[in-house]
């Protein structure tokens, strides 16, 4: 009986220590997968960031592209990319030729039949681990092979209308439009006129050719490019200039010593004045003179709400050189009189805010004379 209980114990105290056995194992096994797991973890974020670090950038694509007709060939030609080791020339979606040459930019397509309309587009290439990295399609163009009997030819010429006024400013609209010539003075095989800035941060291009000045107060030259159908283009260039802040005014021009402080000694509040109303608050008509009364040193005709800084610049001007500012929707006027005992002579500088108001102020008025682009200055008896 004894004996019986005794072998119980034994065998309940090894399978206790069998359990505890295998629960350590087990706890091992699970410790030695996380780490494993943590490794394989650490080893796909160190490939991930070598595969990083290791991307190569696309090369640009060609900027243009044209397409000649040359009879039993099209000539096509293309704008260098730089680094560029060579480029790749697709025909209607298809491989045709690769250039191993990154300073060659033409090719002859001689495997063309007449009357039968071609597409074309241009890959730039560079090599990476000798492989070849390919940039995006340049725009397609497309090309037809015409014999001169043909009623309509490809475009070969082409004519920007000049444009109202150049330079222009921040924030001016102005409307491009092109008239494209056919070979053999023909009709053309197409009128759509694909347009593009060559910088767009100073100005944009839609696609009827209107031009937009960005207004982010950044002066500069931009091409305006009107492309026909087969790549054939021409460019009008504009001039972006802060036209509210000229660096020099007409020496030609005789200006009374009466607007000297305008002009010289607070020349940057006056520019500062004219730019505001001219970019920040268009459209905008107030009238600022000396005020009849002690408690009342300057008048404000309408009250506007303005820019306090703007505000204190006006009212120096007005206060301290005796000058009035009128600002009427589409320019701004600084005047000041020289009084005589039989009357006075009132000396104005006006601002124009647009080349509409240029023009009126220079060539409509007898009296007005310009100084600086769209400023002007004139001298009246009353």
């Amino acid at each position: 009986m004894e004996e019986t209980i005794l072998k119980k114990i034994y065998k309940i105290l090894v399978l206790a220590v069998f359990t505890a056995f295998l629960v350590s194992v087990s706890n091992q096994l699970i410790k030695a997968e996380e780490t494993t797991s943590q490794s394989e973890n650490s080893t796909i974020k160190m490939e991930e960031t070598t595969t990083t670090q290791t991307k190569v950038n696309k090369p640009k694509s060609p900027k243009f592209i044209k397409g000649m007709d040359k009879g039993k060939s099209i000539k096509l030609s293309w704008t260098k990319v730089k680094k560029a080791k060579g480029y790749i020339i697709y025909k209607n979606g298809k491989k045709i030729k690769t250039i191993k040459n990154g300073k060659t930019i033409k090719y002859t397509d001689k495997r063309v039949k007449y009357n039968k309309k071609y597409k074309y587009y241009i890959k730039s290439y560079i090599k990476k681990s000798g492989k070849k990295v390919k940039s995006k399609k340049s725009f397609v163009i497309k090309v037809r092979v015409c014999k001169k009997k043909y009623k309509v030819q490809n475009v070969n010429g082409m004519y920007i209308f000049q444009m109202s006024h150049n330079p222009m400013t921040y924030g001016e609209i102005e409307d491009l439009d092109a008239n494209l010539f056919g070979k053999y003075d023909k009709k053309k095989i197409s009128k759509k006129i694909r347009w593009y800035s060559s910088d767009k941060s100073l100005a944009t291009v839609n696609s009827k050719g209107v031009v937009t000045i960005n207004n982010n107060r950044k002066n500069g030259t931009v091409k305006i490019y009107a492309i026909a159908h087969n790549g054939y283009r021409k460019y009008k260039k504009i001039k972006i200039v802060d036209m509210m802040r000229p660096t020099k005014f007409d020496k030609d021009v005789f200006i009374s010593k009466f607007m000297d402080p305008l002009l010289k000694e607070h020349l940057k509040d006056t520019q500062d004045i004219a730019a505001y109303f001219m970019y920040d608050r268009p459209h905008t008509t107030v009238k600022y003179e000396l005020g009849k009364t002690i408690d009342e040193a300057v008048t404000e005709t309408p009250k506007t709400e303005i820019d306090e800084n703007i505000k204190k610049k006006i009212y120096m001007l007005v206060v301290n050189e005796s000058y009035t500012i009128e600002v009427k929707d589409d320019h701004i006027v600084f005047s000041t009189n020289e009084y005589f005992t039989d009357g006075y002579i009132e000396y104005r500088v006006a601002v124009a805010f647009n080349q509409d108001r240029a023009e009126r102020l220079g060539w409509a008025s007898s009296t007005y004379v310009e100084c600086a682009p769209r400023w002007f200055y004139d001298e009246v008896d009353h």
